[in-house]
């Protein structure tokens, strides 16, 4: 199990830098009314990271826990068992 986990992140991150370097072409970025010329490797990693973010903002809200109750829950469970 944990010689498979390794070669996966090993394959991931050889196909990641093969995707790095076949894009280094400069592309030009417009942003909030801003003209940026970067790599187009640094663009793919910024976009990354900030779906990474997203994604880790996402499981932080849903995995919330609910504030507890005076009543210790009875109220929900009264509402939600009643016909």
């Amino acid at each position: 199990m944990k010689a498979t986990r390794t070669v996966s992140i090993v394959a991931l991150c050889l196909v990641a830098a093969i995707i790095l370097f076949q894009n280094r072409a400069p592309v030009e970025t417009h942003f909030l009314m801003v003209d940026v010329q970067t790599p187009q490797s640094i663009l793919l990693i910024a976009v990354l990271l900030v779906g990474v973010g997203i994604g880790m903002l996402a499981s932080h809200l849903m995995n919330r826990k609910k504030p507890e109750t005076k009543d210790g829950g009875r109220l929900a469970e009264k509402l939600r068992n009643r016909p």
